[in-house]
């Protein structure tokens, strides 16, 4: 590596007892795609061998060692006033950077002339996991969890001559890099590197205790103090919300014993005095997409922290606590379901009338023995007349047919209820949804599978709403919640799997156009988790083509059919999580090939851009979405 007169970037690497990191982060900076750079190293006093092997490197690494260990605010400073550059680039040594990671961010910020560039920073630890720095306003990129490290991010030099990190504190970077970025004139991100965090058994973050995380609240009201006036007023609640807030609903109160939570509300209090949480807009935006009991608890017990009422304030976790358990309980079968349970809700189903709205229920089932008492049952038991019952099984090995001809047998004189059995087992599940639409014979299908569950509302619920509407949606469907083997809840919140831009979109009850449903939501992801969520329209029209097309997939089928389906009318959405979705390590979606699961999305998105064509945004957040799975599948090569 060659060394400059002049250089266009500074990378400065904060070291303490990096020994078993520090060969990797210098030979990926050799592969640096840029050539006109200076490495500077400072040593934070290690107790390892780093002084060692840095003593050994070529001249063109300049290296410092400090007086006694400082911390890495004081080791950051000493390489701003020896940096020669115009930009300066800050890098761990524990972390990752591809080949092009400076490049790009230096032909981001210099063509560009702004004051920082950004990019986005995958987190690796028992799995890949991606906070993306894609922004429209400084608000949002303010937002991000990340927006506090010096990493990910090169700055103009300048952007250091009035702020510098603050000394010997922990979350330093907290107090300094959030006033830089809200300061900033120019902030421009790049999608074409990336870098990646490693948390590891020696990382600091990795190694203070749990208290520690408290030292955040001072760090915050010194970042508040060295911006202006005007951008503290712009910027005040959103870094509260992000920097404080967040951590006191999802860290502070998860804290189990009585009396440490009592410690942890003392502290919480004392921290955070003088900073205003209870009015704070943000926080309260982000209580609208909890449920209205979740709301109402976060809200009161802010409060009552906030005023110094601890002790009630523990009282109250507590008493949730509790009463989380009794609904959890409240929500799963309580007991084996048997025969004698089904001729039960078969009698009570015999008793209602038939809607103006007919539904046929179709439970396809391979292998599912075990749940078909508890899937037939749920579907008995609904407080809506099934006019129909057709369990189709393609041609299970565990004994599933007896069970099914002896449970038809047994309902047949109360309740419309028959099988269809296969020869052979059709090779695609999609195969058995186009039988369920061949078999059905009323106004809508609902295709249960035999491994899910529902509340005794389900039906009922979604045409109460349908009939509401001036036209009845091709797709009706309500939340779903995740189920184990046991019928345990073990997701109730499922709306952040599927509304990955954080819209709100399912934070209520809504009919929508299937087109606007299509290009707004559905054209980046599958957006409906489970088929048994949904009452599909049954029309004249023939869904043959449809179904040609979904089964050319193995994984992403049954978006394709939904894509088509919204094609010819409109959806309708229940926010009541009366589905129940069971996972289980047999379960599909568990045990998908990766790199093909993500080539069939691939193609879906090819599809929707043939038929739709996908503007150059959508297209762009797509390319992201892949960047993303390919983050959280590990299929980074």
């Amino acid at each position: 590596m060659k060394a400059y007169e002049t250089v266009d970037v500074s990378i400065i690497i904060p070291i303490y007892n990096g020994e078993a990191y520090i060969k990797n982060i210098i030979a990926a900076l050799k592969r640096q795609t840029l050539q006109n750079f200076e490495v500077l190293l400072i040593n934070d006093c290690s107790t390892d061998n780093t002084i060692n092997y840095l003593q050994n490197l070529p001249d063109f690494y300049s290296i410092y060692t400090n007086e006694k260990n400082s911390g890495a605010g004081f080791s950051r400073n000493i390489g701003i006033k020896k940096a020669k550059g115009k930009y300066i680039c800050f890098i761990d040594v524990d972390d990752v950077i591809p080949d092009n990671y400076v490049q790009e961010l230096y032909t981001s910020v210099s063509e560009r002339n702004a004051d920082i560039a950004i990019c986005d920073i995958i987190l690796k630890n028992e799995k890949m996991t991606k906070s993306s720095f894609s922004f429209h306003n400084k608000k949002e990129l303010i937002a991000n969890p990340f927006i506090a490290s010096p990493c990910a991010k090169i700055f103009s030099k300048e952007c250091f001559e009035k702020l510098t990190f603050v000394e010997g504190i922990i979350n330093e970077d907290v107090a300094t890099i959030i006033p830089i970025i809200a300061h900033a004139k120019t902030i421009v991100y790049t999608e074409e590197t990336y870098y990646m965090y490693v948390q590891n058994a020696e990382s600091v973050q990795n190694r203070i205790f749990d208290f520690n995380k408290f030292n955040v609240f001072p760090a915050v009201k010194m970042a508040l103090e060295r911006m202006d006036s005007k951008d503290k007023e712009q910027y005040e609640d959103i870094i509260i919300y992000n920097q404080i807030l967040l951590f006191f609903i999802y860290s502070l109160i998860t804290i189990g014993p009585f009396l440490d939570r009592y410690k942890y509300l003392k502290t919480f209090y004392r921290k955070s005095k003088g900073i205003n949480l209870v009015s704070n807009g943000y926080f309260n935006n982000h209580l609208k997409t909890h449920g209205k009991i979740n709301r109402i608890y976060y809200r009161i017990l802010l409060f009552l922290v906030s005023h110094r009422l601890i002790f009630i304030s523990n009282i109250t976790i507590s008493l949730y606590q509790i009463a989380k358990k009794l609904d959890f309980r409240k929500r799963i079968i309580s007991k084996e379901i048997a025969m004698k349970d089904l001729i039960s809700a078969a009698t009570k189903q015999k008793t209602l009338k038939s809607g103006n709205i007919k539904i046929s229920a179709i439970i396809p089932n391979y292998n599912y023995k075990h749940y078909l008492y508890e899937r037939i049952y749920s579907i008995l038991y609904q407080d809506y007349k099934i006019d129909e019952i057709i369990i189709l099984d393609d041609c299970s090995s565990d004994g599933s047919q007896e069970l099914i001809m002896k449970i038809v047998e047994e309902l047949k004189d109360a309740v419309n209820i028959s099988f269809q059995f296969n020869d052979t087992n059709s090779g695609n599940v999609f195969n058995q949804w186009e039988k369920a639409f061949q078999c059905a014979s009323n106004d809508y299908v609902w295709i249960a599978e035999a491994d899910d569950y529902c509340t005794p509302s389900f039906a009922k619920d979604l045409i109460n709403k349908m009939e509401n509407e001036d036209e009845l949606p091709m797709i009706a469907y309500c939340k779903t919640q995740y189920i184990n083997k046991k019928t345990n809840i073990i997701l109730k919140d499922s709306e952040k799997l599927i509304d990955l831009d954080q819209t709100g979109h399912w934070a209520s009850s809504y009919s929508n156009l299937g087109y606007d449903e299509i290009m707004k939501y559905m054209y980046l992801n599958c957006t409906i988790i489970n088929v048994s969520s949904v009452l599909f329209k049954n029309s004249e029209n023939n869904y043959v083509p449809y179904f040609i097309k979904a089964k050319e997939f193995k994984q992403v089928g049954d978006w394709m059919f939904y894509i088509q389906m919204l094609s010819e009318g409109n959806i309708l959405y229940s926010t009541n999580a009366n589905n129940y979705y069971r996972v289980h390590g047999d379960n599909t979606t568990l045990v998908t090939k990766k790199k093909e699961y993500l080539r069939e999305i691939e193609r879906v998105h090819e599809y929707l851009n043939h038929t739709y064509t996908l503007s150059s945004k959508q297209q762009q957040r797509i390319k992201e979405r892949y960047k993303e799975l390919e983050q959280e599948w590990d299929l980074i090569n």
